[in-house]
């Protein structure tokens, strides 16, 4: 599937572009939590075993691409369920005021951080969710950019250039091969890990191929299909299996949940791959 025609399925999906930049994550976990949205929920686990490969979480800092309003930073680093989440933001006044819930939300996930959190960073194109999440403490850094269409500046790189491990759960499509190569750009010759969990009928190899040409060995983690939320309309539904079609991949996962599935990729350091590959990295988490 060409580029163009990717792009064309995916401008298929509904638009919730009004849910990602609100003041505040009310309107976004509604939203979602209506449509059943579960990816993340599905990449805290992956992400544990990779930082365990990578010597274990002390010192270690991980990157959330468009990581919204932190709620991978959430389930990675503090004592909480994505259901909580979803009950948590459910609980509060609609019409209370933005600053009552940040301070709120500061003292909540403040309860539950955990002691061996890793140092979180996000970035992503909405200023508003980037600025909640680091402002209550969710990430210790937010960046804000389009790296598709915008190049980093000074500031971004340093940081940038300290990442241990990349995250994506479901993003992919919105970002694409030109946001990683950035990224792992950025890190010189010392490059982190990725982890993206990507929808099965949005097309990676792009991204693999540029990340190959950065030295990067990019494996899909056969036998790891996750879900990640209902369809939201029949045009969506009727791309997503278009998509699937295209790359000749078998849309039953998708059939039967009634909605949108994903597999993990990794991309790693030669030697990584050959001292140890992914299906032993995550066989705990694949069918025996």
């Amino acid at each position: 599937m060409s580029s163009a025609e990717s792009s064309n399925l995916y401008d298929a999906k509904v638009d919730f572009s009004n849910i990602y930049n609100q003041p505040d994550p009310r309107h976004y976990y509604r939203v979602l939590g209506e449509l059943g949205y579960e990816i993340p929920a599905h990449g805290t686990a992956p992400f544990e075993l990779l930082l365990d490969e990578l010597g274990g979480r002390d010192g270690k800092t991980v990157l959330d691409l468009c990581c919204s309003y932190g709620v991978n930073a959430a389930l990675l680093n503090y004592d909480v369920e994505l259901a909580e989440l979803f009950e948590h933001y459910a609980g509060f006044d609609a019409s209370a005021p933005s600053e009552a819930l940040m301070l709120a939300d500061a003292a909540w996930f403040g309860e539950r951080r955990r002691d061996d959190a890793v140092s979180p960073v996000g970035f992503d194109a909405a200023d508003r969710a980037v600025h909640y999440a680091t402002a209550v403490g969710l990430l210790d850094r937010g960046l804000i950019g389009d790296l598709e269409n915008e190049e980093l500046d000074a500031a971004q790189a340093d940081v940038l250039g300290t990442i241990d491990l990349v995250t994506v759960t479901g993003a992919v499509g919105y970002i694409g091969e030109q946001t990683f190569r950035t990224v792992v750009e950025a890190a010189g010759d010392d490059p982190p890990w990725i982890a993206a969990l990507s929808l099965r009928w949005v097309d990676y190899a792009p991204i693999a191929e540029a990340l190959g040409e950065l030295g990067m060995v990019t494996e899909q983690v056969e036998g790891f299909t996750v879900p990640q939320r209902r369809f939201a309309s029949p045009a969506e539904r009727d791309a997503a299996l278009a998509g699937l079609r295209s790359q000749k991949l078998d849309p039953g996962p998708e059939l039967d949940l009634g909605g949108h599935c994903a597999q993990m990729y990794v991309s790693r350091t030669p030697e990584a791959v050959r001292d140890k590959p992914i299906d032993q990295v995550f066989a705990e988490l694949l069918p025996s």
